[in-house]
């Protein structure tokens, strides 16, 4: 069965028709065809012998767009997640080279900077790609604790800190989290564990330490903006909570 425009008779055994006038043209629905269209699909179902000769010609099919859309932009979306998740996989890493002990500091300073890096890199992509909100992106902070976790728990694992000042530290944090319920709060505990490895590195692995100190002034300068948002954020979560 053909198509039928505006009143013309379509040949009984016509499978295709070729628009003749770029002015005459569909609009105003789903489907409407485009001027510098040159051929139109039949509406005749499961046809693949019209599909075939449609796409040598060159003409427009819209479940392939589709089709497109869906494999290869819908992935890309993901990715941003994917990145975030990632960081929970480092912190696993990076607390079972607690076992190895502290020849593998090198190996967790370079896994520091790959999490710390898919922290600048998912909420990059997240705006450029326009993903919708997920719950992987909202638990964004969470994964970001787990890395500060791992990476403490490593540094007293390997011998690098004291068990009972680093447990009477966690201790003292989670409560006063707990009271708080402030990000601020939360971030004030972190960032000690945070630059712990730099300080560790340094007295005991030069080289890693170095390489650290490069990658912390190079996120600096590229990522300058969204460092500054960070400590905006902080010093506004901390006048809430002055104000309480």
């Amino acid at each position: 069965m053909s198509p039928v425009f505006h009143g013309e008779s379509a040949p009984c055994c016509a499978t295709t028709r070729v628009l003749r006038s770029p002015s005459r043209r569909l609009s105003g629905r789903r489907g409407a065809i485009h001027p510098q269209m040159t051929s139109l699909r039949p509406t005749t179902r499961n046809s693949g012998l019209a599909r075939e000769r449609d796409r040598l010609a060159g003409g427009f099919v819209p479940n392939r767009a589709a089709h497109y859309n869906r494999t290869v932009v819908s992935p890309m979306r993901n990715i941003p997640d994917l990145l975030t998740l990632s960081r929970g996989l480092i912190a696993l890493a990076i607390f079972s080279l607690g076992f190895v002990g502290p020849e593998a500091l090198e190996a967790v300073v370079l896994l520091t900077m790959v999490g710390w890096t898919t922290d600048i890199l998912d909420g990059r992509l997240a705006r450029r790609l326009q993903t919708k909100p997920s719950w992987v992106g909202e638990q964004e902070f969470t994964f970001d604790m787990l890395m500060v976790f791992g990476t403490l728990c490593y540094l007293v694992m390997a011998g690098f800190i004291p068990f009972l000042p680093a447990l009477l530290y966690v201790m003292v944090a989670a409560a006063f989290i707990a009271y708080f319920r402030s990000k601020s709060v939360t971030m004030s505990f972190a960032f000690p564990v945070v630059a712990l490895p730099l300080i560790v590195s340094y007295f005991n692995a030069r080289r890693a330490a170095w390489w650290y100190l490069i990658w912390i002034a190079a996120a600096l300068i590229l990522d300058w903006r969204r460092f500054k948002g960070i400590v905006l954020e902080f010093i506004e979560n901390a006048k809430k909570l002055s104000e309480r």
